[in-house]
């Protein structure tokens, strides 16, 4: 151990504690001290759970002690995002009136992390209702971002991605619908694996106690990690949570090396710019892959952007619309919803409208959609079958401001909407049900961190977790800012 243990993989510390050179409790106080230090500027987290964490810590240690057969994040401590059921833990999705609501039983992503051995001793936070591309949790204020305290961590699974970041966790789990693991990621350097939809079990996620699992297509739960290596570990404990996932899991794979692979790679989509920082950190990027022998070449938006973002509008907004709170349900409030509030929150935009779509839509343009999406899912598919991975942009800018309220943004000398600036990188390609990898990069020029979008084709989940540790060794993540409002939080990589 050359390192400070908080800065270790979980791949690395259960490595050590299995081998009894350093002890689970031990890696637990580590990580604590590191939040007693640094999540008051932070306030990544929203619920502790320290004596019950030593208590199972204890118990790991005892277990090693004893040689007994251990699970691969064996004595590990790790967070969840605040919309995972964690047996007596509260869980509260970001809404109010969930404040002491304390989940009877574990979902089932983390069901199998703990059956492996995790020490799941917190929940990270998330903004109202878990919906934005910011983290302000309505009982625990605004979470910031460890590189510069005057910027977000993105959102939903902000909090995520800042305890990582901070260096208070080596593992979480994250959720995805409209980019809520990768523009976090993102905007805090870090890695954020979206799994291929249904790959790993949503029971036990988002639910509202007596309201039905209404998100049913395009949410996907999956790994989020400081080290690429960590999402490997992890994608193959959350393959065990479903059959499909099992399925995969057992599936042998001819071995391909990235220096085989077939790469297209798209700078921008629509009329939605990047920012030039982006622009650089992609190029550098495609250039960079190319020289280990990769077949690179650029390629247009591969769908219509317009149809894409329709269906997934209409469907997903239909979805949210039948687990809204019962006054809101009714005709009128869906149409305020549609015409004012997400217009207000999100500004007017290709998400907004798309959004709009579905939340006054009739069951009957609902089902079309869904028969439409799943064409161009096969559309899609169809598409890849040339291409090993293709890499796009994760937002049109890096992290965005602090702040209760959303804003538009500059690109470039031109005012992108806020819904856009993130929504269009993410919430089309949510539709298509395949992996997506989120890599730090680079950096901008405020020293912000920037991420790149890597997608396989669906079910490659395993290949591209691989792939991410050799784009790793190509592409380092950047090293964490000198100083964030005068003061280092950044966990070192």
């Amino acid at each position: 151990m050359t390192r400070e243990t908080w800065t270790a993989s979980a791949a690395e510390l259960a490595r050590w504690i299995a081998r009894g050179e350093i002890s689970s409790r031990s890696v637990l106080e580590a990580h604590l001290r590191r939040v007693d230090s640094e999540n008051g500027a932070v306030n990544a987290l929203v619920t502790q759970a320290r004596e019950r964490a030593y208590a199972e810590a204890e118990a790991a240690d005892r277990a090693v002690a004893r040689g007994e057969t251990l699970g691969p994040l064996h004595g590990v401590p790790m967070t969840v995002k605040d919309t995972f059921d964690v047996a007596g833990l509260r869980t509260t999705n970001g809404l109010p009136w969930l404040r002491n609501h304390v989940a009877a039983s574990d979902a089932d992503a983390v069901s199998v992390l703990r059956r492996a051995g995790a020490v799941i001793w917190g929940k990270t936070s998330v903004p109202f209702a878990s919906y934005d591309w910011k983290s302000r949790h309505p009982h625990a204020g605004p979470c910031r971002n460890p590189w510069n305290l005057a910027y977000g961590p993105g959102g939903s699974s902000g909090g995520s991605a800042a305890a990582l970041a901070a260096g208070f966790t080596p593992l979480e789990l994250g959720s995805d619908v409209a980019g809520s693991i990768r523009q976090p990621s993102h905007s805090c350097g870090v890695y954020g694996l979206r799994t291929s939809e249904g790959l790993v079990s949503t029971r036990g996620h988002g639910r509202t106690p007596g309201a039905p699992a209404a998100l049913r297509s395009h949410l996907s739960v999956g790994p989020m990690a400081r080290h690429p290596e960590d999402l490997r570990l992890a994608l193959g404990i959350l393959l065990q949570s479903t059959a499909v996932g099992q399925a995969v899991g057992e599936r042998q794979l001819p071995a391909v090396s990235l220096s085989e692979t077939r790469i297209a790679w798209t700078p921008s989509f629509g009329d939605v710019p990047v920012c030039e920082g982006t622009e650089r950190v992609l190029g550098e990027a495609v250039h960079r892959l190319g020289a280990t022998g990769a077949e690179v070449q650029r390629v247009e938006l591969p769908f219509d952007l317009h149809r894409v973002f329709e269906v997934y509008g209409l469907t997903h907004g239909f979805e949210l619309s039948m687990v809204l709170p019962g006054p809101l349900r009714n005709r009128l409030a869906k149409r305020i919803l549609r015409h004012v509030y997400y217009p207000f929150k999100y500004r007017p935009s290709l998400f907004t409208r798309s959004l709009g779509l579905g939340l006054t839509a009739s069951p009957r343009a609902y089902f079309h959609a869904l028969e439409a999406r799943w064409d161009l899912v096969r559309q899609f598919e169809d598409w890849f079958r040339p291409w090993h991975l293709w890499i796009t942009p994760v937002a049109a800018t890096p992290a965005f401001p602090a702040g209760a309220f959303n804003r538009n943004v500059r690109v470039q000398g031109r005012t992108v909407s806020y819904g856009d600036a993130a929504g269009v990188y993410c919430s089309p390609t949510a539709a298509l049900a395949h992996p997506i990898l989120t890599v730090p990069a680079g950096l901008s020029p405020e020293r912000l961190p920037i991420g790149l979008q890597f997608h396989a084709r669906r079910l490659d989940d395993l290949r591209l977790a691989g792939w991410g540790c050799e784009v790793a060794e190509i592409l380092p993540p950047p090293q964490p800012s000198p100083a964030a409002q005068g003061r280092v939080v950044a966990a070192s990589i």
